[in-house]
């Protein structure tokens, strides 16, 4: 009963924010592209070591926010590396009784107006839609499922594997040239659209 009671809130929120649709959304040519915002689950993030890999692969010039969200307190932030601009945490304890991060806990995370928010989760959890709910965003890419999709710009079928952020960001420097213009809207990429970057799963 209390599980069903906390999905409706969750569902009731999600829907306010997305009506709201807060921040200009606008699809920007990769070499635009310099905040980037990155969202993962300690629980099923595969290699930390691939992830800062991806990062110093993609070169120079742009500023890379990590917000990690964990069911228990991080033990170690140093494991994360020194790639990021800023780094942010979240656990249990951060949330509110509808699963949405509550507003003092990582509020610079949700208050930056980045470029590119992408979601590595590779499954559908509630906190992670709220996550990439909440967050200010010219483009959202995130895994393909009902709840996501509503959230994202761009939904990917996250590739298997240890180097999930590598694979996407190959992925969106094919698409990013063709589809970003500058003044673009995220409507052209086709919110029901499944793309595939690689074998992955939805």
């Amino acid at each position: 009963m209390l599980e069903k009671l906390r999905n409706r809130c969750w569902k009731k929120r999600l829907r306010r924010i997305l009506k709201k649709k807060a921040g200009e959304r606008e699809i920007l040519p990769w070499d635009r592209v310099v905040k980037i915002g990155v969202y993962v689950d300690e629980a099923r993030l595969p290699d930390k070591k691939a992830l800062l890999a991806a990062v110093r692969q993609a070169g120079t010039g742009r500023e890379w926010s990590l917000l990690v969200y964990s069911d228990k307190p991080v033990a170690s932030k140093e494991a994360y590396g020194n790639v990021w601009k800023e780094l942010f945490f979240l656990d249990r304890k951060s949330l509110g009784f509808s699963r949405f991060p509550k507003q003092n806990r990582a509020g610079a995370f949700f208050q930056t107006g980045y470029d590119l928010l992408i979601d590595l989760s590779p499954e559908f959890h509630y906190v992670d839609v709220a996550v990439m709910a909440m967050a200010q965003a010219k483009l959202k890419v995130g895994k393909y499922g009902d709840w996501n999709q509503k959230v994202n710009d761009l939904s990917l079928s996250l590739p298997e594997g240890k180097e999930p952020l590598g694979r996407v960001l190959a992925a969106l420097q094919a698409y990013l040239p063709s589809l970003g213009t500058g003044g673009g809207s995220p409507e052209a990429l086709g919110r029901k659209k499944k793309e595939r970057p690689g074998p992955g799963r939805s």
